[in-house]
């Protein structure tokens, strides 16, 4: 069962999309989980402990980030924090979701002997908005799911590619040398095409300017690549040659079209199917590409109001196709086996929901996927098997010796990139790590060494990352965060059991500089010279800032009413408890506030290089790296990945480059099905 609940103009498929009158919303993953758990415990109060606990499990995020996804969501809904129609806080009590609820659940395919039954959908959508949410949806597939173990295990394809992310697009070449996807690795590229070789394990990029890859397919003996580059309004064809080394020249093929759903390769062939809508008013169609001629031919000889055909597979012998059509009328998805020469319909069958893909597996069976589950039909026999009930596989296509290939959806913890900062830009983004044991990464020097820290079973370890070798400096079996590290004494700074700890790299020494009942902050630092630890802590007569010298172990108190500071060698960056921002000059032991503004979060990331100032920021779901030259006053704005997992980022010595982490994000992998299972 698939649980979906309505409430006001708003409908709720769990765990996958948000829509508001029948159209989709966009919500990031996160805030839809804080949504379903809020609904889904209506019953009473959830505490900002409660939704941590449950929705950022082992992540280190503080309140605000809890506040600032119920804050998205109030923008979302256009709820009232004063005056809530939806979400009610009380203080110390945490959020309660208010508003009149209906629940419903899809139910699993019943089959009678030659058709799957009808079943009435419990969603009421806009007609062209329903379309063009579908079909875009099912191609872009950027549903994620929580989902039931399948009746066996794919077998993955693509294990040993570090590739993170949503992956698109899948098509294969006949012989399985050659898959082809699209993938989205942080959010300004767009999705764009990349070659995978399973022979040799090589992964080529095939495109860097497209907008929006959402279908492809090999054609022409595998050596040329057609696919769709969805903008709403102006999607296009492309094509592009597969046997050229690197990144080649790219021809439209065909455009003008409102909405291109997907592009069907034919075995044998140059030319290839697409379902279209030419204009928004009108209805999705199938046309053949005849590559001779250069000419777009419809399919669909006659315009059938309230039907939108928006998927279509080729048999493998290319005498069968088989479409999927939606019916305005009573929101059914009708498959239409069709001689594709004649066009005449030689089966029907009706389907309750959106169908994401569609393949033949062999001459007379037809593999159907959904939200659901995946199911395969005998053509011939009309015997049908259930493969997967409540998957998470999002699109199918025919592998090597006519198995299937998939992509499948699993919800990862995260990933660091790493950008490089030029000319006010941030470009060339490139993947640090994407293992789901590294918590935290932190620079050396200019950026070609890194210290991890990673959970592995039971064990928290820092790890120092030199020419690809590691080497752990410091193992603990409690959690930990890297503070600081003095690149030229060896130290470690860290904080353990909410203190801070010293360690001695060379030596193996180990010093708590702070006591366990101490209030203190996330942030400290080495001095500039190296002799000294500067820390912030809180008493009841609020924040100071302590200068402990390294050699000695004396503590002294530098400053009062400041809870972070940073050195630099003409002085310090404080901030007070007002989150001011005050620059002290050490020469002539002033104080001057600074005209900027930073988040009121205690543990958000700071830092200084020199005369350059570096924190995150965010609003309404965009992310930025800001950058504040204390000497001029000017501030420049660098935007990063919205799914930035919190504000927390590093710099290497030269300013000029950053490491973010990608939180809780859909990840795909290439799989392959075994063929038993058909």
């Amino acid at each position: 069962m698939a649980k979906s609940y309505r409430f006001a103009d708003f409908t709720l498929l769990v765990n996958q999309t948000l829509s508001k009158s029948g159209v989709e919303l966009t919500i990031e993953p996160q805030v839809l989980a804080v949504l379903v758990y809020l609904i889904e415990n209506n019953d009473r109060y959830i505490s900002t402990q409660e939704l941590h606990d449950a929705l950022w499990q082992g992540r280190v995020v503080s309140d605000t980030a809890i506040r600032r996804a119920v804050g998205k969501l109030r923008v979302i809904l256009g709820d009232d924090a004063k005056e809530p129609n939806f979400i009610k806080s009380v203080s110390k009590r945490g959020y309660r979701f208010v508003a009149e609820l209906s629940a419903n659940e899809t139910v699993d395919l019943k089959a009678d002997e030659f058709a799957i039954s009808a079943t009435e959908i419990n969603h009421n959508r806009g007609r062209l908005y329903f379309i063009v949410s579908a079909i875009f949806i099912s191609c872009c597939l950027l549903y994620y799911f929580f989902w039931n173990q399948p009746s066996f295990t794919p077998r993955l394809l693509s294990e040993k590619i570090d590739f993170p992310g949503d992956k698109v697009a899948l098509s294969s070449s006949i012989d399985g040398s050659q898959i082809v996807f699209a993938s989205q690795v942080h959010q300004v590229d767009g999705y764009q095409l990349f070659k995978y070789l399973p022979a040799n394990n090589t992964l080529q990029q095939l495109t860097t300017n497209q907008h929006n890859v959402v279908s492809s397919a090999i054609i022409n003996n595998d050596s040329q690549l057609v696919f769709v580059d969805f903008i709403l309004g102006q999607c296009s064809i492309k094509i592009l040659q597969l046997d050229k080394g690197n990144i080649n020249k790219i021809k439209v093929l065909v455009d003008g079209f409102y909405l291109i759903s997907d592009v069907v390769a034919i075995a044998g062939e140059a030319g290839f199917y697409f379902n279209g809508l030419k204009e928004s008013n009108g209805n999705t169609q199938l046309y053949y590409y005849d590559t001779a001629l250069q000419t777009v031919i419809p399919i669909s000889k006659e315009f059938i109001v309230g039907e939108h055909t928006y998927k279509t597979a080729v048999s493998p012998n290319a005498e069968l196709l088989a479409t999927i059509t939606l019916h305005d009328v009573n929101n059914q998805h009708e498959i239409r086996i069709k001689d594709r020469h004649s066009q005449s319909v030689l089966k029907r069958y009706y389907h309750p929901s959106s169908i994401y893909d569609i393949e033949w597996l062999d001459a007379h069976t037809l593999v159907i996927l959904d939200s659901i589950a995946m199911t395969s039909i005998n053509l011939a026999s009309g015997e049908k098997k259930q493969l997967l009930n409540k998957h998470n596989i999002t699109e199918i296509s025919v592998g090597k010796k006519r198995g299937l290939i998939a992509l499948q959806n699993e919800i990862s913890s995260g990933y660091f990139t790493e950008y490089n900062i030029e000319q006010s830009q941030l470009v060339n983004a490139k993947i640090i790590d994407s293992s789901k044991s590294v918590l935290q990464i932190r620079y050396i020097g200019s950026g070609e060494s890194y210290l991890l820290y990673k959970k592995s079973h039971d064990q928290y370890d820092v790890i120092l990352k030199e020419n690809n070798q590691e080497k752990i400096l410091f193992s603990s079996t409690k959690k930990l965060r890297i503070i600081d590290f003095n690149l030229a004494e060896q130290q470690l700074l860290l904080k353990l059991d909410n203190r801070y700890l010293l360690v001695d790299i060379k030596s193996s020494e180990k010093i708590y500089i702070t006591q366990p009942d101490q209030f203190i902050s996330d942030t400290a630092n080495f001095s500039s010279d190296n002799d000294f630890i500067l820390y912030a802590e809180k008493s009841r007569q609020g924040w100071r800032i302590i200068q402990y010298e390294i050699k000695t172990g004396l503590k002294s108190e530098l400053f009062q009413g400041f809870k972070i500071i940073k050195p630099r060698p003409e002085g310090y960056i404080l901030i007070d408890e007002d989150d001011g921002v005050v620059q002290y000059d050490k020469a002539t032991e002033q104080f001057k506030k600074l005209d900027i503004e930073l988040l009121k979060e205690l543990n958000s990331q700071w830092v200084l290089l020199d005369k350059d100032l570096y924190w995150m920021s965010f609003d309404l779901g965009n992310k930025y790296l800001n950058k504040f030259d204390i000497l001029t006053e000017k501030l420049q704005r660098f935007t990063v990945d919205s799914t930035l997992s919190d504000l927390n980022f590093d710099l290497n010595n030269t300013g000029t480059k950053v490491v973010v982490k990608v939180g809780a994000h859909k990840n795909t992998e290439i799989v392959s099905l075994p063929s038993c299972c058909f």
